[in-house]
C-alpha cells in the first residue's frame, strides 16, 4: 500500500518541475498519509475503504505546491489531457455555452472544471465526470446511465428527481459552508455513494434502496421521507441527520454514531445496529420486528411506548446499559 500512496502522490507532482522543496513537500505528504492509513486501519476499516479515505484527506495540494513557487511543466493548455477535454466540451456545446445533447454519450469530461456550466436536458450515458468540478451545476430531472462521478466537487449542485442506473458516486464532496448538493426526489437505487463529504445534503424522498453510503461524512444530511430499503450507512458521521418518515427495512447502521438521534414513531424492520452509537437516542412509541442491536451503545436511550417483537427485545436485553421498562411486546 505504501507503493500506491506514492505513486498517488508522484501523479499529483507529475505536471511540476523537480525542486528540492517539491521533493521534501513529497516526502513530509507521503509520511502524513502513511501515518493516516495507518490510523484508519487499525480504526476496522478495510484496505479500500482506509485507502480511499486517506486520498480523500489529502484535498486539493495544487495551492499548496504553487504557494512554495513552483512552476508547472507545462500549462493546462499544452496538456494534451486538458486539450481533449476542451474538444470534447466544445462538440457537444452550442454558441451559448449550454451543452445541448438530448442523449449525450461517452464523453470524457473527467478532471475537468465545470463549475456553473448549463447541460440541457436528456440522457447521460457512459460519461465520465471523475474528479472534475461540478460546483453550482443543475442536473435536476436528468437521467444518468453507467455514468462515473466519482470523486467530483458536488457544491452546490442540484440533482433534484434525477435518475442513476448502474453509476457511481464515490468519494464525492461538497466544500463546507457554500452550498451542499440536492438529490431531493432522486432515484438511487443500487449507487454507491461511500467514502463522501456531503454535510448538509438533501437526500428527502429519495429512492435510496440498496444504496451504500459507507464510510461517509453526512451530518445534518436529509433523509427525510427516503426509501432506504436493504441500504448500507456503515461506520458514517449521522449526527444531526433528519430521518423523519424514512423507511428502515433492512437498512444497516453497523458501527455508525446515531447518539441523541430522534426516531420517535419510526417503523423498523429488520434494521442492523450492530456496535452502533445510540447513546441518548429517542425511539419513543417506534416499531421494531427482527432488529439487531448486537453490541450497540444504547446508554440513556429511551424506548417509552416502543412495540417490539421478541426477536428485537432479546436482540436489546443483552445490553446492560439498556433500559427497558417503557417497552411493550407484541
Amino acid at each position: 500500500m505504501n507503493e500506491k500512496l506514492i505513486g498517488y502522490i508522484d501523479g499529483q507532482f507529475s505536471a511540476y518541475e523537480d525542486t528540492a522543496e517539491i521533493s521534501e513537500l513529497k516526502e513530509e505528504l507521503v509520511h502524513d498519509l502513511q501515518e493516516k492509513y495507518g490510523e484508519l486501519e487499525e480504526q476496522g476499516y478495510d484496505t479500500e475503504e482506509a485507502y480511499e479515505l486517506t486520498i480523500h484527506s489529502l484535498g486539493d495540494i495544487s495551492e499548496v505546491i504553487e504557494s512554495i513557487g513552483v512552476k508547472r511543466k507545462m500549462s493546462l493548455e499544452d496538456n494534451p489531457v486538458w486539450q481533449e477535454i476542451e474538444e470534447a466540451k466544445q462538440r457537444a456545446a452550442n454558441n451559448d455555452g449550454t451543452i445541448r445533447r438530448r442523449v449525450l454519450e461517452g464523453f470524457n469530461f473527467s478532471n475537468s472544471d465545470l463549475r456553473n456550466s448549463r447541460f440541457d436536458e436528456g440522457e447521460f450515458r457512459s460519461v465520465n465526470f471523475k474528479h472534475s468540478n461540478l460546483a453550482g451545476v443543475n442536473f435536476d430531472h436528468r437521467v444518468f446511465i453507467d455514468a462515473k462521478l466519482d470523486y467530483v466537487n458536488l457544491t452546490g449542485a442540484s440533482f433534484e428527481q434525477a435518475e442513476f442506473h448502474n453509476g457511481s458516486l464515490k468519494g464525492v464532496y461538497a466544500k463546507k459552508g457554500e452550498g451542499s448538493p440536492s438529490f431531493r426526489g432522486a432515484f438511487m437505487q443500487g449507487v454507491n455513494v461511500s467514502v463522501a463529504l456531503l454535510v448538509g445534503a438533501d437526500f428527502s424522498y429519495a429512492n435510496l434502496a440498496n444504496s451504500k453510503f459507507n464510510a461517509s461524512q453526512l451530518t445534518h444530511t436529509s433523509f427525510e421521507g427516503a426509501d432506504l430499503t436493504f441500504a448500507e450507512l456503515k461506520q458514517s458521521g449521522l449526527s444531526k441527520t433528519n430521518f423523519a418518515n424514512a423507511i428502515f427495512d433492512q437498512t444497516d447502521f453497523s458501527y455508525s454514531d446515531l447518539s441523541k438521534m430522534n426516531f420517535d414513531g419510526e417503523v423498523f424492520k429488520g434494521t442492523i445496529f450492530r456496535s452502533t452509537g445510540l447513546v441518548d437516542a429517542s425511539f419513543r412509541d417506534a416499531t421494531f420486528e427482527n432488529v439487531s442491536f448486537k453490541g450497540s451503545y444504547v446508554k440513556r436511550a429511551d424506548f417509552t411506548g416502543a412495540v417490539m417483537d421478541t426477536a428485537s427485545y432479546e436482540s436489546l436485553k443483552t445490553n446492560r446499559k439498556a433500559d427497558l421498562s417503557g417497552i411493550i411486546l407484541m
